[in-house]
């Protein structure tokens, strides 16, 4: 079992400057929810270190921010996103995007620090900006978080005057996840003229507490759009459980879905899919999945592939690791070809249990005694790796046509519509005609 313990001190800190924001006042962003504009980055300004903090505002004072990529000509759409350099969102947008044939869009890259980057004009602007802000925010009390907190204000600035003077009316705004700073500022800003905001998936959203580990539900805790787009009606009872509207939480199915997979034969192999390193439990779960991985294939004759979180250290697990394990991966492969090769998955706490389903997989989730409601069915839990070799004779025993119904109910559970282009399409056009 894993230790249950969480990081209250940052929980709580978080919380009470997500409070203490509600009532904030700052004069550059004057009609602003700074609690939803901050949302995510009072979490990164409570665990930033000195020479973070120093870097960062190196580089907002001294150099160029961001690039923008725009094509802005009138139209009813307008498609908002950063380029997150993680290949699963990268690609998923780009699969949105793509069923609409004209749109507006903005994109917007984070600039690396470089020589050709230098912008020594802008600095007397951008240090007078810094002071107004850090000054503005007093309801945060410990300096350090402050400065950081008025450092990504000025992010946020920069990307305001791009949409003032790209001058964009939009019947309907959509983004990918409106949790991020610039998404967020973007919602907000074409909110107020008047388009109806939309949000896509970020992950599979699970709701566990409005008091802790904030950062990993931010898409539910600090909806902003006025409409979510929903890949099941599993997610849609997570919005729910923390208080949502129904009519907000649009149940249109995810483009990562392929229902009609034809399940290959037995590779032998399964996937472990590693938690996101932000999670205060990651690092003993993600050690203890591999040692039951090791254990099940001792038991099976099996092998495993692990993947491991984009934002994780791969090198981290290589000690633990045997034989066993045919191929360690972070970024190198596509999702979709490892849930193709596999015959299973096992995971703790991570999103990609309804992306396991939606391509005909049986997805495994150890129960380590911390409350993450993937799944509620004991069949598809664990608590060690003689209860899930049981679990998989189990399901090995039943008949092909058991199987698939099975399957069937999940993926529409998890990922609820055989055609989510043409959902998603004619929900837009519907908001269009109003």
């Amino acid at each position: 079992m894993i230790n249950k313990s969480e990081d209250t001190y940052i929980d709580r800190l978080h919380v009470q400057y997500l409070a203490a924001l509600e009532t904030a006042n700052l004069r550059t962003l004057e009609t602003y929810n700074l609690k939803h504009l901050l949302f995510n980055e009072c979490y990164y300004a409570i665990n930033t270190n000195a020479s973070s903090l120093l870097k960062l505002m190196v580089k907002s004072l001294f150099f160029h921010i961001s690039q923008y990529q725009c094509v802005i000509s009138n139209q009813d759409i307008l498609l908002f996103s950063t380029v997150f350099n993680r290949s699963d969102h990268d690609t998923y947008w780009e699969r949105f995007k793509s069923i609409f044939d004209r749109v507006d869009s903005i994109s917007v890259r984070n600039l690396a620090v470089s020589r050709s980057q230098l912008y020594l004009r802008g600095f007397a602007h951008k240090a007078r900006t810094l002071v107004s802000i850090y000054r503005d925010l007093n309801c945060i009390s410990i300096v350090k978080h402050k400065m950081y907190l008025a450092t990504r204000i000025l992010h946020a600035l920069e990307l305001k005057k791009k949409l003032v003077q790209l001058n964009a009316s939009p019947k309907v705004f959509i983004c990918f996840f409106d949790g991020e700073l610039l998404a967020n500022l973007a919602a907000q800003f074409y909110q107020k003229k008047g388009a109806t905001t939309v949000t896509n998936q970020h992950g599979q959203q699970v709701f566990r507490s409005h008091s802790e580990d904030l950062l990993n539900q931010s898409q539910i805790l600090n909806l902003t759009c006025d409409y979510f787009i929903a890949r099941g009606q599993y997610e849609k009872d997570q919005f729910i459980k923390a208080g949502y509207e129904e009519n907000r939480i649009k149940v249109l199915g995810s483009l990562n879905s392929n229902q009609d997979v034809i399940r290959k034969a037995s590779s032998g192999e399964f996937g472990v899919f590693l938690d996101f390193p932000g999670f205060s439990f990651a690092h003993e779960s993600n050690l203890e999945l591999i040692r039951i991985a090791e254990k099940v294939s001792r038991i099976t004759g099996n092998h495993y592939i692990l993947k491991v979180h984009p934002y994780d250290n791969i090198k981290a697990y290589s000690s633990i690791t045997t034989s066993y394990c045919v191929e360690s991966i972070q970024n190198a492969r596509n999702l979709a070809d490892i849930f193709l090769e596999m015959d299973f998955g096992i995971l703790h706490a991570s999103s990609v249990y309804a992306d396991i389903i939606a391509y005909g997989k049986k997805a495994f989730r150890y129960d380590s005694g911390i409350y993450f409601p993937l799944t509620e069915d004991q069949n598809n839990t664990f608590s060690s790796a003689n209860d899930l070799v049981a679990k998989l004779s189990r399901w090995g025993n039943k008949s092909q046509a058991e199987q698939q119904a099975e399957m069937i109910a999940e993926q529409l559970y998890y990922n609820n519509t055989l055609n989510p282009r043409e959902e998603i399409q004619n929900f837009i056009f519907k908001l269009i005609k109003g």
